[in-house]
């Protein structure tokens, strides 16, 4: 026998323990590694965080409810859907009734739950003209998300959240959530000189979403037209209204891309009052730049603007 044996058995053997010792070392940082699941409930939560954690890679933002959907009064939840909120670290929800839907699931979830709305001044829920419905919405109207300076606390809200999550990365989403709470506020200005500049005026909306906007504008509503998204309003409710805008004399209709336009068209027609939609952002296309709600903002800021300077 050769002396070499022994020894060519011992580096074998040192080596296989260095190798299981490396692997052990690299547990930690594997886990360690492993991105921060977020699950954003609506399209306009989704949105609004989406600037918040542009550029991070320990961080994977997913939306629940699809893009599409727009207001979930009557959403039934897939088993993905399920899957994506039993398996999430942290939950964006909007609140207010949005996500009754998931109620159950969410109760049941072990992911920290953030109610983005917490802390807003609400308005109430418009539900005088229901036409069959009950009213989906629980204490106030759920669209906070339409006002620049209540999505800016919103952003702040969700900023803090994802900070105490990500510790390494919170000095990032803290400038994220500054510059995108910046932009809102001043959104907000521009939205506050405009009732400034008509003191006493009022609109018509198609739809309450859009009442958080009016608010920030200084602007009175003085009748919805709808309240329910999926059922036009019927003969009866238009006559109701072309009376009511021919005695307050409404500046401006305000319908969304979200609805049919030929209820406010006809009320247009009757009555001369100009119509313009503006982004309520409570649903919209997948496939958007990342600051694809300031922008819908800032447009939506600049067609009220145009449309009351004529």
């Amino acid at each position: 026998m050769h002396a070499i044996t022994p020894r060519y058995c011992s580096r074998t053997a040192a080596s296989f323990l260095i190798l299981a010792l490396l692997s052990l070392l690299a547990l930690p940082v594997q886990a360690a590694s492993r991105p921060v699941h977020v699950l954003a409930t609506t399209y306009p939560v989704w949105q609004l965080a989406r600037p918040l954690v542009a550029g991070l890679e320990n961080v994977r933002l997913d939306l629940l409810i699809p893009a599409a959907t727009g207001c979930p009064h009557d959403y039934a939840p897939t088993p993905a859907d399920l899957t994506k909120v039993a398996t999430a670290d942290m939950i964006l929800m909007n609140g207010l009734g949005l996500e009754a839907a998931f109620a159950s699931a969410l109760a049941q979830a072990e992911a920290h739950k953030v109610d983005c709305s917490q802390g807003i001044a609400l308005l109430a829920d418009c539900s005088d003209h229901e036409e069959g419905h009950g009213d989906h919405h629980h204490g106030g109207n759920p669209h906070v998300f339409t006002s620049p300076a209540a999505a800016a606390q919103m952003a702040g809200t969700m900023a803090e959240a994802l900070g105490l999550a990500c510790p390494e990365q919170a000095e990032a989403i803290r400038n994220n959530a500054t510059a995108l709470q910046k932009d809102l506020l001043n959104l907000e200005k521009r939205l506050a000189a405009l009732g400034a500049a008509h003191p006493g005026a009022c609109v018509l909306l198609q739809h309450d979403s859009l009442a958080y906007m009016m608010r920030s504008a200084g602007l009175n509503v003085m009748d919805v037209l709808q309240e329910d998204e999926e059922q036009a309003p019927s003969a009866a409710r238009l006559l109701e209204c072309i009376e009511h805008i021919r005695k307050e004399r409404p500046v401006l209709l305000i319908g969304e891309p979200q609805f049919s336009p030929r209820p406010l068209e006809t009320l247009a027609a009757e009555t001369g009052v100009p119509v313009i939609q503006l982004d309520s952002l409570a649903s919209g296309p997948e496939n958007t730049p990342v600051n694809h709600f300031e922008q819908q903002m800032r447009n939506n800021c600049q067609l009220l603007e145009n449309a009351l300077s004529r």
